[in-house]
């Protein structure tokens, strides 16, 4: 059996933001050489901990949807890693007591300045690589009764405004720090989470605004917008000429008119080797929004790893991984595809270290995971692999879509749609159709949904009756929609094919009424050149292995 992983916890919620920042910056130093110092804070009941420069999660999101999950998140993961690991744990009374488990690993403090915030960031470099404890000036007699009384750096009034101190620490702390990775946090946020990972690594740390507005900088974002969202051919011909470089180099003089911070961050991050890709972490300041700081980033060519409500990183990867991490595929040669329309649900923002610290915000923990088909993203950093190339992950997919569908998961489905008190729609394709309308029919929709790539009068099987539309829509007491055409002259036998007034009739006033609003929609002739097809609502059915729209 495998040694058992000495572990200290520390509780950290009742902590304020000075004194948490100091108990993260040490996990970092006491992390470095395995996982040590574990932190647990339960306290994101506090807003503060939950916003940036917009409400990132909300009173009400968060009381009513996360916080079952959330709330004690790294007690939960703490529990996962007793069962994969052979953890013995110990309990520290306080941070005290931390600072004296770790003494051997400190040389000294450093203190931040309260006037200037960003100073934060600077002397969480200095700490990394000196191996100091980063404290406020309110903590000094504290810390001196720890034995720490030398100050090694004492920040206050050192620097007067952000641009000077992170040029100072780029002319000489930057060659120090780790190479091919940098972070940008925002120290006014005051969240303490991440400096963990940020000491341990000995990584570069600012927080530099990426665009300040008017003047030529606009039209330096403008080049910007126009690489990612401009004219299709005209943005193929760029990359293609590879003229996309001279107009990012435009861009990059352009942002940096006047608006020494952007200037500066562009130094920075262009300074970041490529060990394969420069990467940075965190987020943007609190003078940007995400537009403007992925503009950036992008342009200067960085890989974003965002961080929030992301703790115990540094501990997170000092644990060895409990197997192999090996995706399972089929041969593609083994796979059939079937006519129909294959569809997954997918949590995105998977490169986010938030989701992969939370259970990916508490979903993966909720007793509803596992009803129906889904991707959880994952950061890939983390993983340590490369993603499937495209062939290998659509064989992957069929393979979960190959089991039959299910008429008893079609009710199950609907009846949560119509549960939510939505309009309920069903779409079957027309070779499905007459497989299994009486299910969608009883299971009780408003609306029925006939959909594919182009439908006609009848549809034509190999296998099957030809589906009579004009037949079906007359016997059928609901509403019905035909619909799929990629032109004009595809519409024309779908619209076509819809029953005179006459076929609308039904034995209830209603069900006429319903259904003569619908023929007469079908049966409309669309004006030329348009290419209009009806916008189809649908519902999904799903399989045990797999999710899909039949």
């Amino acid at each position: 059996m495998a040694a058992a992983f000495e572990v200290d916890l520390l509780d950290i919620t009742a902590l304020g933001y000075a004194e948490r920042l100091t108990a993260s910056a040490l996990q970092g130093l006491a992390n470095r050489q395995g996982p040590a110092l574990y932190l647990l804070n339960q306290n994101y009941d506090d807003p503060g901990t939950r916003k940036t420069n917009v409400v990132h999660m909300t009173d009400d999101n968060w009381y009513k949807k996360y916080r079952a999950y959330i709330k004690d998140n790294d007690a939960a993961n703490l529990e996962y890693y007793r069962k994969a690991y052979p953890l013995k744990t110990h309990t520290l009374a306080g941070l005290a007591e931390a600072v004296q488990k770790y003494r051997h690993l400190l040389h000294g403090v450093v203190v931040w300045d309260p006037a200037l915030e960003d100073s934060v960031n600077l002397a969480l470099m200095l700490a990394a690589q000196e191996g100091l404890l980063v404290i406020a000036p309110q903590q000094l007699e504290w810390a001196r009764a720890q034995g720490l009384a030398q100050v090694r750096h004492d920040l206050r009034g050192r620097f007067t405004e952000r641009v000077a101190l992170y040029a100072w620490a780029l002319r000489h702390l930057f060659a120090q720090c780790k190479p091919g990775q940098v972070a940008c946090m925002e120290p006014h946020w005051q969240r303490s989470e991440f400096a963990d990972y940020i000491v341990q690594n000995q990584l570069f740390v600012y927080c530099l605004s990426s665009f300040k507005k008017g003047g030529l900088r606009s039209l330096g974002q403008n080049l910007l917008m126009l690489l990612i969202g401009g004219p299709f051919g005209l943005r193929n011909f760029l990359f293609a000429t590879h003229l996309d470089g001279a107009v990012k180099a435009l861009a990059r003089v352009l942002l940096g008119l006047g608006a020494p911070e952007t200037r500066l961050g562009n130094r920075i991050q262009r300074a970041v080797k490529a060990l394969p890709f420069p990467t940075i972490f965190g987020w943007h300041s609190e003078r940007d929004d995400e537009l403007t700081f992925m503009l950036q980033i992008s342009m200067n060519g960085m890989r974003l790893a965002p961080t929030f409500m992301a703790g115990n990183y540094s501990f997170h990867s000092q644990l060895p991984a409990p197997a192999a991490f090996k995706q399972q595929y089929v041969d593609p040669q083994q796979v059939k595809l079937e006519d129909r329309v294959y569809l997954t649900f997918t949590l995105s923002d998977g490169d986010q270290f938030t989701l992969m610290n939370t259970g990916e915000l508490g979903n993966w923990r909720r007793p509803e995971r596992g009803k129906v088909a889904f991707n959880w993203e994952m950061q890939p950093l983390l993983a340590e692999i490369a993603s499937l190339d495209e062939a290998t992950a659509t064989c992957r997919m069929q393979e979960l879509y190959s089991e039959p569908i299910k008429p008893e998961l079609i009710r199950e489905r609907l009846q949560q749609i119509r549960d939510a008190g939505v309009t309920v729609a069903g779409a079957l394709t027309p070779q499905r159709t007459q497989q299994l309308y009486e299910t969608v029919v009883a299971a009780g929709v408003d609306l029925f949904v006939i959909r594919g790539t182009t439908v006609s009068a009848e549809h034509v099987s190999s296998v099957d009756e030809p589906l009579n539309l004009k037949k079906f829509i007359y016997d059928l007491d609901v509403p019905v929609i035909v619909g799929g055409a990629a032109t004009y002259t595809a519409r024309q036998p779908s619209t076509s094919c819809a029953p005179a007034p006459r076929a609308c009739s039904s034995a209830s006033a209603a069900g006429q009424r319903r259904r003569r609003a619908v023929c007469s929609a079908s049966t409309h002739r669309w004006p030329r050149p348009s290419p209009t097809s009806l916008v189809l609502a649908a519902t999904t059915w799903t399989s045990r292995a797999g999710a899909m729209s039949t």
